[in-house]
């Protein structure tokens, strides 16, 4: 084959990587050669994470690869969780909004009662009032909210 040459490694890990950009494969060389500052850094820029000299090592190299597959694991549990947790705010913001709806509907219905229904806060202000309470007191609506539970028994004399 004539015009033909093979891809050296520098080649190689640059075409494993080039169309992932959040998916990258680790890439070890292993080079019998001394290595000076350009080829390691031409290495780096190619898409190596690390390099070792012949010859291997093979725990040292299993130990390398190992810690490339935790990291590979833990990213995808962060994805899977990140996931999760998005579908759970997704489903959070669906219930939050139908209970809402749902609320709104209550005191809809509560407004109207012929009953006088009320709301007060922890210091005993009136947070709402259906339109009973106003009319029995001969006040307005926006004269009960906001206002302490005492003020009606003061309009009340």
């Amino acid at each position: 084959m004539s015009g033909c040459r093979g891809m050296d490694g520098y080649e190689l890990a640059e075409k494993l990587n080039e169309e992932r950009a959040d998916d990258k494969v680790p890439v070890i060389f292993l080079t019998a050669s001394n290595i000076n500052e350009t080829e390691v850094f031409k290495g780096y820029s190619s898409g190596a994470v690390d390099y070792l000299s012949k010859p291997k090592v093979n725990h040292i190299l299993l130990s390398k690869i190992n810690v490339f597959l935790d990291l590979f694991n833990q990213k995808q549990n962060v994805i899977r969780n990140a996931a999760l947790l998005k579908e759970s705010a997704d489903e959070l913001k669906k219930v939050n909004s139908a209970l809402k709806k749902s609320e709104g509907r209550l005191r809809d219905i509560m407004f109207s009662m012929a009953d006088w229904v009320w709301e007060m806060d922890e210091n005993g202000v009136y947070t709402y009032s259906s339109k009973r309470g106003p009319e029995l007191l001969g006040v307005s609506h926006e004269q009960i909210i906001g206002k302490p539970l005492s003020i009606s028994c003061h309009l009340m004399r």
